[in-house]
């Protein structure tokens, strides 16, 4: 999502490409208002607002705003880790060293 937003607002004549190093935040305008826009597509402001978005939040908070908000749950596992500067917490919801395991399922996927 936050790269489509980049593809959305950003990308025109005069800035054809843009680069994200993955190793630094985001400290840009842009990079920023990318954030916030795949945020907000992915979990409306008003379900995350009335979120437990805190120290106390149990995996079942996040399956069940991941339900209401009609995604999966490491969606919201994955944003509770950025927003609180947790990467430790929910890590099993975010499935960690699965998805060439996954691909491997996916027609198509390696031909």
């Amino acid at each position: 999502m936050h790269e489509l937003a980049h593809v959305w607002k950003h990308l025109e004549n005069r800035l054809p490409a843009i680069l994200d190093d993955l190793d630094i935040g985001s400290s840009t305008r842009i990079e920023r208002e990318a954030d916030a826009i795949a945020q907000d597509a992915l979990i409306p402001p008003a379900l995350w607002e009335g979120f437990n978005n805190g120290e106390f939040t149990s995996r079942a908070e996040v399956e069940d705003l991941a339900a209401t908000a009609g995604v999966n749950p490491a969606i919201v596992a994955g944003r509770w880790r950025m927003a609180n500067r947790n990467h430790q917490r929910f890590s099993k919801m975010l499935g960690h060293r699965t998805v060439r395991a996954r691909m491997r399922n996916w027609p198509g996927a390696y031909d």
